[in-house]
């Protein structure tokens, strides 16, 4: 039996490992802490993603067909290194590529005129000598890190509010560079795409409905958006720009964009890798009747994937979740199961397990429970999910007294 070996234990890895046995391959599961995966792989190892020496040794020794991670820059660049190191599949995203991705600060070299205008530094006076040049609000962001973790937006440039914004987004930051942009004001929309060998085949755009800095937490999506036919377009160019500039040759990308008032596109994410979540495991799959989970484990096992539809279905998808407004326990998650089919609710997913610390949400991985449904219409989906949402109680016992607070 083929091995294939999923990098990361948490919940977003989940689809990757069902789908593995499903395919009949003999699934590993590799993280820390014994995370929510040792529960559906059929072996989970205790080693820490970031040890690159210990989980090539692990790979090498354990014979795997296959290496893969999803949602994680760190666990696509891992598994993209090992995938060479052990000449695994030629259908992989390389190491160089998925590094690129990764690091923030490499954007402006790699694809300047993609980027809003800033510059990346590790030094905070030099920041200071340079954030002269930058016009309107600032955002300070992580060279390596994503999630919503450690971004500020400032409209006060004294020198006290950047060296504390600095100072956020180094101490969330992998490589301690940090990010220095102009602030594009816009709508925010994702770009989800496979690429066959330098042939991009973009998929679908989601609008993000995203929180305000610091938290910056994606708290849904919908797609198709409601984007001009022009501004659609240039979405699309800028998406396939994107992606042959970070030099990714094979596999999936989740791009991350602003479109401003001009209908212009502004990269400001890159992940060389599956989207997490609903969105490319229930969503996207429904919508072209295609499993692309398993189009990306074909890709790490060396095997061509069948061909994508050219044909969608025409429906309208939206997702929501849910996050923790206080600190406590998530004492029980609870919601009408009836409603699911009244409301064309295609799927929910619980992301915190019941019993689990949680806390006033500071980032993507505080998002208690997901949930997406399926309709006709931009306009309905939307309603479905406020209709949906009214029936999911969260109920979290805070610190202290003991006493139960839900919403």
């Amino acid at each position: 039996m083929k091995k294939l070996l999923v990098l990361g234990s948490t919940y977003i890895q989940i689809p990757l490992i069902t789908k593995g046995k499903e395919m009949g391959l003999y699934t590993i599961s590799l993280g820390e802490n014994g995370g929510i995966c040792r529960q559906y792989a059929d072996e989970w190892v205790c080693i820490d993603v970031g040890e690159v020496s210990k989980v090539l040794e692990f790979a090498r020794d354990s014979g795997v067909s296959g290496v893969i991670s999803c949602g994680s820059e760190l666990g696509i660049y891992v598994a993209a290194y090992v995938n060479e190191q052990l000449g695994l599949s030629d259908k992989f995203v390389s190491s160089e590529a998925a590094k690129n991705a990764a690091l923030k600060d490499r954007y402006t070299d790699l694809m300047s005129s993609l980027v809003p205008p800033g510059f990346s530094s590790d030094a905070v006076d030099q920041v200071l000598d340079m954030i002269g040049s930058l016009s309107g609000r600032i955002v300070f962001k992580p060279g390596v890190g994503g999630g919503g973790r450690g971004i500020t937006v400032l409209d006060d440039r004294s020198d006290s509010s950047i060296r504390e914004a600095f100072y956020r987004a180094q101490n969330a930051s992998k490589n301690k560079k940090v990010v220095v942009q102009q602030f594009i004001e816009g709508k925010v929309i994702g770009v989800e795409s496979f690429t066959f060998d330098w042939q991009v085949r973009p998929l679908a755009v989601p609008e993000k409905d995203v929180s305000d800095p610091p938290a910056c937490i994606t708290r849904g999506v919908i797609f198709p958006s409601r984007l001009s036919d022009e501004a659609l377009q240039k979405v699309l160019t800028a998406n396939e720009e994107a992606i042959k500039s970070m030099g990714i040759q094979w596999g999936p990308t989740h791009i991350d964009m602003v479109v401003d008032e001009r209908g212009n596109p502004w990269v400001i994410d890159v992940g060389a890798r599956l989207s997490s979540g609903l969105l490319m495991s229930v969503s996207v799959p429904d919508y072209y009747n295609y499993d692309f989970v398993r189009a990306a484990i074909l890709l790490a096992m060396g095997e061509m994937p069948p061909e994508i539809p050219t044909e969608n279905n025409g429906k309208y998808y939206a997702s929501r979740a849910i996050i923790a407004d206080k600190d406590g326990i998530l004492k029980s998650v609870t919601y009408d199961e009836e409603a699911m089919e009244r409301y064309n609710v295609l799927s929910v997913i619980q992301m915190i397990p019941t019993g689990a610390e949680v806390r006033t949400a500071k980032a993507d991985a505080d998002r208690i429970i997901k949930f997406v449904v399926r309709e006709d219409s931009y306009e309905k989906a939307l309603e479905n999910l406020d209709r949906f949402e009214r029936t999911v109680r969260v109920v979290i016992e805070k610190h202290g007294d003991g006493s139960p607070a839900s919403f």
